[in-house]
């Protein structure tokens, strides 16, 4: 299914790799002894290594035909992208809810271990650590909370991020009506409609284009973004060259959208 056409996606997506590895190449930045979490290019380099990741298992999956896994790997590239957006727009805000969200996590993670192996309540030595640190959470952070991508995308800039993650969440991420329909497959036979099972659906090269095109499109957002956060780099100076080749790719691709 690859084609030369594919070749050409495939290279311009080593090239944004090449540039996010080159951004934290270029940033020279030290990470902080104390409570590295706190400082925000610390924080904004850890969210573009982590799209670099992301990016590459999406790359990864769309060579091996696989629509659906790229998508949830494109998926996190847009919250990372909202992600970064939120720590851009206000860092001190963001990185709280970041902690608290954390926090938050944590103490519903405990919580459910303790329910579940001591159903009764009883005293357990052995749980005392786990209680005690769970109650030192609690008097630290007392209101429960969590991060949440819609709020943090319409505070930003970015807030049309959201409506890829949203989509992708519905269509790949999570169990639902549209993410199981994706094994279903209608035929007329006869003049009837069949509906049949299919384990491994083929996706087709205009589908796996579009994605690796949208996936491309949340790595440079993090790249660009991540790149004003932390003062500029010399291999950040290259993002506009890189968003305008996007950009040509993109009308190259709708040229050959299916009538």
């Amino acid at each position: 299914m690859h084609n030369e056409e594919f070749f050409k996606l495939f290279a311009f997506g080593e090239r944004l790799i090449d540039a996010g590895i080159g951004i934290i190449a270029d940033s020279k930045i030290e990470v902080p002894h104390a409570f590295w979490g706190r400082d925000p290019k610390v924080v904004a380099l850890t969210l573009l290594s982590r799209t670099l990741s992301n990016f590459k298992g999406a790359s990864i999956m769309v060579r091996e035909d696989l629509l659906v896994e790229a998508q949830v790997l494109t998926r996190c590239c847009f919250e990372n992208l909202i992600s970064a957006a939120g720590l851009h727009t206000d860092s001190a805000k963001f990185i709280d809810a970041l902690v608290r969200d954390e926090a938050t996590s944590r103490r519903k993670r405990g919580k459910f271990i303790l329910e579940r192996q001591n159903p009764d309540g009883q005293v357990r030595e052995y749980e005392t650590p786990l209680r005690e640190y769970l109650k030192k959470l609690e008097e630290e952070y007392p209101k429960a909370a969590t991060l949440n991508q819609r709020h943090i995308a319409e505070s930003t800039v970015l807030r049309d991020a959201y409506i890829y993650y949203g989509h992708f969440s519905a269509i790949a991420t999570h169990v639902s009506a549209s993410s199981l329909s994706h094994h279903l497959k209608s035929e007329v036979e006869n003049d009837q409609v069949v509906r049949t099972l299919e384990v491994a659906p083929v996706p087709t090269a205009y589908d796996l284009k579009e994605l690796f095109l949208e996936v491309c499109d949340a790595m440079i957002g993090v790249a660009v973004t991540v790149n004003e956060i932390i003062g500029g780099t010399k291999t950040g100076e290259s993002l506009r060259a890189l968003m305008e080749e996007h950009r040509a790719l993109q009308i190259e691709h709708l040229r050959t959208a299916p009538s």
